[in-house]
């Protein structure tokens, strides 16, 4: 398994807990805004997407739309955060489904720091 992480912010924990527990090989960082890093795509087509950026309705429809057309039929996307930000991304979430692009696979609803519900979606791409 090859994993690549896309954050225009360098997370030194992160960095420091991937080269102690050996994965540098196996997980990669770009260091870029995920709009950059897709203008840059060389790797081909990838299995499962985890959107976790822009905190907003467009940033769902917009990752999920880039990097929709790497991400192979019948992949898995997974959504962080769909009870935050005014529900915003929640919205993206249920459009997604409604339009039959993405399949529900499971919501979890749990809680950061035991204050904020925050929540994740999984589920099933289908593409557009």
């Amino acid at each position: 398994v090859k994993v690549i992480t896309i954050d225009p912010v360098v997370n030194a924990d992160f960095l420091f807990n991937r080269k102690g527990l050996g994965l540098a090989k196996k997980l990669s960082f770009i260091n870029k805004t995920s709009d950059s890093a897709f203008r840059n795509w060389h790797g081909g087509k990838i299995d499962m997407l985890f959107v976790d950026g822009v905190h907003s309705y467009d940033g769902v429809m917009g990752d999920i739309g880039t990097w929709g057309s790497f991400l192979k039929q019948g992949g898995i996307v997974a959504i962080h955060d769909i009870f935050l930000h005014g529900n915003t991304i929640g919205k993206a979430v249920q459009d997604l489904v409604n339009t039959h692009r993405i399949k529900p696979i499971k919501t979890v609803d749990d809680t950061w720091k035991d204050e904020k519900r925050i929540g994740m979606f999984i589920g099933e791409f289908h593409g557009y």
